[in-house]
């Protein structure tokens, strides 16, 4: 009886299977690499973007709280006395002025 050798060629596609996975693993993680920093560099602009306006927001609560100072100082009696005094030239009735002609010299 003769014996017959059966040879089989699964090594190459093997090898090819082995070598396709890899290819495709290798181009997955290289896309997701790349995605994550795009990712990142949009991380990174939002945060300067929320650094920028949280200044922002922190000069305009400051120019608001100045606001209500002086509107709150609007309405005090030497605020008023102020303004006749200066724009409209107004004086108490008991109250005299002196002014003085010329340079002054």
């Amino acid at each position: 009886m003769g014996l017959k050798k059966v040879v089989r060629k699964k090594r190459p596609k093997r090898l090819l299977g082995i070598i396709i996975l890899l290819v495709c693993t290798i181009g997955i993680c290289t896309f997701f690499y790349v995605e994550k920093l795009k990712l990142q560099k949009k991380y990174d602009n939002l945060l300067e973007e929320k650094k920028r306006l949280e200044i922002l927001i922190a000069e305009e609560e400051k120019r608001s709280k100045e606001v209500e100072d002086y509107k709150a100082y609007v309405q005090t009696k030497s605020y008023i006395e102020k303004v006749a005094r200066d724009v409209l030239g107004l004086v108490y009735k008991n109250e005299v002025i002196f002014k003085v002609e010329g340079d002054g010299k």
